[in-house]
């Protein structure tokens, strides 16, 4: 274990344990601070969980766990509670709030140096509960306490459990400089000359009596058209290549996004980048910022292939960057999936990891063991084989969104 000393005051952890929303409305300026004050990311803020409770919470028990030391928050634990079928086979499943039905990872909100009085405290109050597995991730690459929380559940639940971390998708940041200038010199000289050949190409490629290239984020007059614009661009890109787009992957995702983008614009968050050249639309960025990290979750570029040729796409993703660096982040996210040309611009690869909790005994175990079996099985079978490499095959009016059993059922 860590030799971190855990200098958080020895008074009982207390614990309350929230089933609604509603019930945790007049916690949410606490609740927020708190995510933001110990660098956790913005997918464990209270609206980003309330609202995603809204589209996918049906069937499943909220279960937010809110630790306290005296008065003052020291660590949150959004989770929720479902059984999943298989024919006969079943599990009962604890799961983080947001872990499934989207692409995103999590660092913990707990304060660092009391998470091994929060976990214990947390371990107490999980011998009680009806469970057989508890997932506990996607963990973002940059939560240092893996590692930790592994040997905290091993030593808290004792026999009772198995505990064991998983490597996952992999994962890009960017660790920013104080400045464009100074990121430019962190890169190698080619890719420095290609960024400055590519805005020279720009500037000679704008027409008279137009803004040439010109950036702007969305405020609440703009939203509705830039959100938009977003998704069609988003989606005509990835039709093309054959496949439905994040937004016709996942159930409910458009209304979800908007809803949340919505939600955080109004908090000051939501960073929607329209880029435009000689008054065209060349793309859109739909990105968040919560304290020092900048989360770019989607993009959308468009598909005249003279202007890809000019290199907007490049341009964009600088223009972004700068964005980011301006508002003094320290880190960018740019979420799952390795990228050759983020990595050659900086970036620094990271892999996400999940950490399982699994309870013992014989029937247990063997039923346990039967459907994660079955997991694995039709993971195999409709995503592998079916959905990525097949249904891209059949017209798009035959396709459907992910099974809600494949989002469900995978750990």
């Amino acid at each position: 274990m860590s030799n971190q000393i855990d200098s958080c005051s020895q008074h009982a952890v207390t614990c309350e344990i929230y089933t609604s929303f509603e019930d945790l409305a007049e916690l949410q300026p606490q609740w927020d601070a708190f995510v933001s004050d110990n660098g956790a990311d913005i997918f464990l803020t209270y609206d980003w969980c309330r609202i995603w409770w809204e589209y996918y919470g049906v069937g499943r028990q909220l279960k937010v766990y809110v630790f306290r030391d005296h008065q003052e928050i020291i660590g949150l634990m959004p989770l929720f509670y479902e059984r999943v079928w298989f024919g006969p086979v079943f599990a009962d499943i604890l799961k983080i709030v947001g872990a499934d039905h989207s692409l995103l990872q999590f660092y913990l909100p707990i304060q660092r140096d009391c998470l091994e009085r929060v976990i214990g405290e947390f371990s107490r109050l999980l011998k009680d509960e009806r469970w057989d597995i508890l997932l506990i991730g996607p963990l973002a690459g940059l939560y240092p306490d893996a590692d930790r929380l592994d040997e905290m559940f091993a030593q808290s639940l004792g026999k009772q459990c198995s505990t064991f971390l998983k490597e996952g998708c992999e994962q890009i940041y960017f660790h920013l400089a104080d400045s464009w200038e100074q990121y430019l010199d962190s890169l190698s000289k080619s890719r420095r000359k290609d960024f400055t050949r590519k805005y020279t190409v720009l500037e000679k490629k704008c027409l008279p009596n137009s803004s040439g290239l010109k950036v702007t984020l969305a405020d609440e007059s703009t939203f509705e058209s830039y959100f938009d614009s977003f998704v069609k661009m988003h989606q005509e890109h990835w039709q093309k290549l054959g496949n439905l787009g994040h937004f016709g992957d996942w159930p409910q995702a458009y209304d979800f996004h908007k809803d949340i983008a919505a939600c955080q614009l109004k908090r000051g968050r939501l960073r929607l980048m329209r880029g435009q050249f000689n008054d065209i639309d060349i793309g859109y960025d739909y990105a968040y910022k919560l304290g020092d990290k900048y989360y770019g979750i989607l993009n959308a570029r468009t598909g005249q292939s003279d202007l890809i040729k000019m290199g907007v796409g490049t341009i964009l993703n600088a223009e972004q960057m700068k964005e980011a660096i301006d508002e003094h982040a320290e880190w960018f996210d740019t979420m799952r999936g390795r990228y050759e040309y983020k990595l050659r611009h900086g970036g620094q690869l990271f892999n996400t990891r999940k950490l399982f909790v699994k309870k013992k005994g014989f029937w247990r175990s063997l039923r346990i063991n039967l459907f994660l079996l079955l997991s694995r099985a039709l993971h195999l079978l409709y995503y592998r084989i079916w959905f990525t490499r097949l249904a891209p095959r059949c017209p798009f009016k035959r396709r459907r969104s992910l099974w809600k059993c494949w989002i469900r059922s995978r750990l």
